[in-house]
């Protein structure tokens, strides 16, 4: 009975964060701004997730395709959709949000009106967990929309420098 109950949670757990990551919607907003590193960004680590290599650079970053601004819910809706359905795939995005822990993955999201709330999962490459920014942290963040190496789990991939505290 036990390992029901376990494997009823897990599952319950599992579906409510893929829920939270979005699904459906049409393309993202198209919006141009030029990306620069904030000289407030969390500080890279060493002895970080993959040992201090990229596989992306700054001069990947500098031409932003879509701008998330705070707050504005519906837009990271369809931004979200369009990354978990792989229809981002090499957009270089700037969201200005709120950052959310969840124990294993950082996300940036955007709140609605109403108490809702929708993002996707960030990564800093090179850096350490202890340089991502604290849980409820406002941040505005520059990445290039990527996968992981199975091609199946999509997120925002970025670099310490582009990960700058807001207010």
């Amino acid at each position: 009975m036990k390992k029901l109950a376990y494997t009823l949670l897990f599952t319950c757990v599992f579906a409510l964060a893929f829920a939270l990551v979005g699904c459906g919607g049409e393309s993202a907003p198209a919006g141009s701004s030029s990306a620069e590193p904030s000289s407030s960004a969390a500080p890279a680590d060493q002895d970080a997730e993959v040992t201090g290599e990229t596989t992306i650079t700054a001069a990947d970053l500098a031409n932003v395709d879509i701008v998330i601004e705070y707050g504005d819910y519906d837009a990271m809706s369809e931004l979200s959709a369009n990354i978990q359905n792989a229809r981002s795939e090499g957009s270089v995005v700037q969201v200005d949000g709120v950052v959310v822990n969840y124990g294993m993955s950082y996300s940036i999201v955007e709140p609605s009106n109403d108490g809702k709330r929708i993002g996707t999962v960030f990564k800093i490459e090179g850096a350490a967990e202890d340089a991502y920014p604290q849980d409820g942290q406002r941040v505005k963040i520059t990445g290039i929309v990527g996968s992981d190496e199975t091609g199946y789990t999509y997120f925002i991939k970025t670099l310490p420098e582009f990960v700058e505290a807001v207010g």
